[in-house]
């Protein structure tokens, strides 16, 4: 199994840490659906609370969690 996180889909800019936090906090007001691929974007999730360990899953090794809200 692969994710391919390639397309258009998933392009965006890149930010900093303190970006993205504010980005996700900011989309929480709203209804919005989350992608956290890898290690830092769902370690972030985690830490914002909209993740817990039960909610990622590892595609060869790189944490993925899907948030709807």
């Amino acid at each position: 199994m692969a994710l391919d996180v390639s397309g258009d889909f998933f392009r965006g800019d890149e930010m900093s840490e303190d970006g993205v936090r504010e980005e996700v906090i900011r989309c929480n007001k709203e209804d919005a659906t989350f992608n956290f691929v890898g290690k830092n974007s769902v370690r972030i999730a985690k830490e914002l609370g909209l993740v817990s360990d039960e909610g990622v899953i590892e595609i060869e090794g790189v944490p993925i969690a899907l948030v709807l809200l």
